[in-house]
């Protein structure tokens, strides 16, 4: 990936509905080059789709953070596979926006749901009863100043 490609990429980023011409307008290359590049960068994978940005306090979802502790197998060489088996599961839900390894032993979830309620049955019926969690602490995001990462579930 050279730097033409991060320019492509950043245009991208900032709307990916942007037409290829009007990259290549702004980027001085032709609309060949635009493409032949979008291309070569979905079929290695740094591009895996487009999608929509929505302002998620219009869809008035509640948001909060899950600190999840994972606890210890028997085996403490398997400790590194039991915490990515329980971050594989939980980013099965739709609920959750970001899943993230944070320190040893302890994920991150960042969580959209309708409402407190929902929120409440997701952290008890799903993420407790997860294999291998131990507990988690939720924190609900009282107020939301920026919000471009929720684009895949609404």
């Amino acid at each position: 990936m050279d730097q033409l490609d991060r320019e492509i990429l950043r245009q991208l980023v900032k709307d990916s509905r942007k037409p290829t011409s009007e990259i290549s307008r702004i980027l001085d290359k032709p609309n060949s080059t635009i493409d032949f590049r979008i291309k070569k960068m979905m079929e290695k994978d740094i591009i895996k789709g487009f999608t929509v940005i929505t302002d998620q306090t219009t869809l008035t979802k509640t948001f909060a953070e899950i600190i999840v502790e994972v606890e210890k197998p028997f085996f403490k060489d398997k400790y590194r596979e039991v915490i990515e088996d329980v971050a594989h599961r939980l980013s099965e839900h739709d609920e959750v926006c970001v899943c993230a390894a944070i320190r040893e032993g302890k994920l991150l979830l960042i969580v959209a749901c309708a409402d407190a309620l929902e929120l409440n049955e997701f952290v008890n019926e799903q993420v407790l009863r997860t294999p291998y969690v131990k507990d988690c602490s939720t924190e609900i995001f009282l107020d939301v100043y920026k919000n471009n990462v929720w684009v895949e579930k609404l």
